[in-house]
């Protein structure tokens, strides 16, 4: 079964709707939606968060037993640089930086003045 189907029968039969899944996930609705029509893959990370929520292996989300630990990790990384756009590699390449120099603290700092940049 892919992920996309997996994921659908999963969420339904948690009795979640496509938005109930992106808010636990701290996602867009349109992102869920593009992983159910098999448009897209979630980040390792977010398969992570999704597997927890469910209760299931990432494995089993991926339904990983026919294919081989090669065609595995090329997916993973194709799905990483698919799933993110150039100006947010950029602006993860800064953040790092500023985690580097200066801390988590500053990290913190730039999170809520962007958060602010939301709201105003």
């Amino acid at each position: 079964m892919s992920f996309a189907l997996k994921l659908k029968e999963l969420r339904e039969t948690k009795g979640y709707t496509q938005r109930d899944l992106a808010k636990r996930l701290n996602v867009s609705v349109s992102s869920v939606g593009m992983w159910e029509s098999t448009s897209q893959i979630p980040t390792a990370k977010k398969l992570i968060e999704i597997a927890s929520l469910f209760n299931v292996s990432v494995d089993t989300l991926l339904d990983v037993s026919d294919i081989t630990t090669e065609e595995y990790s090329s997916g993973l990384r194709a799905t990483k640089k698919v799933s993110i756009t150039p100006i947010e590699e950029d602006m993860l390449e800064v953040f790092r930086k500023i985690g580097e120099k200066d801390g988590e603290e500053r990290q913190r700092l730039l999170i809520s003045m962007a958060e602010g940049m939301l709201k105003g």
